[in-house]
């Protein structure tokens, strides 16, 4: 449910304000300014202005109701288009913004009405709902009103780490292959078969080529590429080091991927640790995004190539190897 939070009182015309206290020192009698009565007769009027003011202000913004859908998912410092709606009994131009967000733009909208608001991301994490403020003006623009609202989303947001280029593993190579796409085992031949165009060189069989007189190849077996666990420690502290390890992560995790690996990732989620395959890169993104700081999850109860990504490796690392893993900066 829609729920608000304590206004706050905004002075957004001081300028204004000078002019009125101007006006009813012009509109009083010659001699009442010099009067105790008099005085008390430009406190009661200025008091009165600006009551009326700020009612008018804070019942500008009475009875508004938001409502805001957004796509499922989105990137730390991306454009997010959202669908913003405004309805209620006011009839005033009405400014509305994200407070949540620092660079969230300013939108002045007179209800009902109905559009496109364009936010961008600054942290990631799953949210369910905005944090938007709504300022409403008095009839003379004197003072304002802040109405914070707490506005669920109709569909909750997950909003993933930017990929953080990883050098020691290497940049994204095209498209992920199938993942029951074997490659090739170079040290496992199998047989000879003619030679087709594209053959290298290298695999000719040339005491079988000299027996039957054409071109003939090796074939070599075909193999599953290794599995992969991905260790993500992030930390105890929710910083930009840790979105820093998030978005290495991700990229680690994508790159494996496309190699046609089956990967495997284990991080903190909701407080406890979560060890779980990971098929598509929107399911890496995911995990990622709700991935959060707790306790060190030791590399070392991982069988098989396990990628180490921490605050003390610097950069990502293999673990040392114990059943087949490597030392050189990539699973192999």
């Amino acid at each position: 449910m829609r729920s608000f939070r304590r206004g706050r009182l905004v002075l957004l015309r001081p300028g204004r304000l000078l002019l009125v206290i101007g006006f009813v020192l012009l509109m009083l009698p010659a001699g009442a300014s010099r009067s105790p009565s008099g005085l008390r007769w430009l406190g009661v009027g200025l008091l009165t202005i600006a009551a009326v003011d700020l009612v008018g202000a804070v019942w500008a913004t009475f009875g508004v109701r938001l409502s805001m859908s957004a796509p499922s998912d989105a990137v730390v410092g991306s454009p997010v288009i959202t669908r913003l709606t405004v309805t209620g009994r006011s009839r005033q131009r009405l400014s509305v913004t994200m407070s949540s967000l620092k660079a969230a733009p300013w939108v002045v909208i007179e209800p009902p009405a109905e559009g496109v608001y364009t936010i961008v991301p600054e942290h990631r994490g799953e949210f369910v709902h905005a944090e938007m403020s709504l300022y409403g003006q008095g009839p003379l623009g004197l003072s304002g009103y802040a109405r914070p609202v707490v506005l669920p989303l109709v569909t909750p947001i997950v909003v993933s780490p930017r990929p953080v280029p990883v050098p020691a593993i290497g940049p994204p190579r095209g498209h992920a292959p199938d993942r029951a796409s074997p490659v090739t085992d170079p040290a496992a031949p199998r047989g000879v078969r003619p030679y087709a165009a594209g053959d290298s060189a290298r695999h000719i069989h040339w005491p079988a080529t000299a027996r039957v007189g054409a071109l003939v190849v090796r074939e070599h077996e075909r193999v599953a590429p290794a599995d992969v666990t991905i260790v993500v420690n992030l930390g105890t502290i929710d910083d930009a080091e840790a979105e820093r390890l998030a978005g290495q992560a991700v990229w680690i995790a994508e790159d494996a991927l496309r190699q046609g690996r089956s990967v495997t990732l284990a991080t903190h989620e909701e407080g406890r640790a979560v060890t779980a395959s990971v098929a598509e890169g929107r399911a890496v993104r995911r995990r990622m995004a709700r991935a959060v700081v707790g306790p060190v999850i030791d590399p070392e109860l991982f069988e098989g190539p396990v990628v180490l990504v921490d605050r003390g490796a610097g950069w990502p690392t293999d673990v040392p190897s114990r059943a087949g893993r490597t030392t050189n900066g990539r699973a192999q």
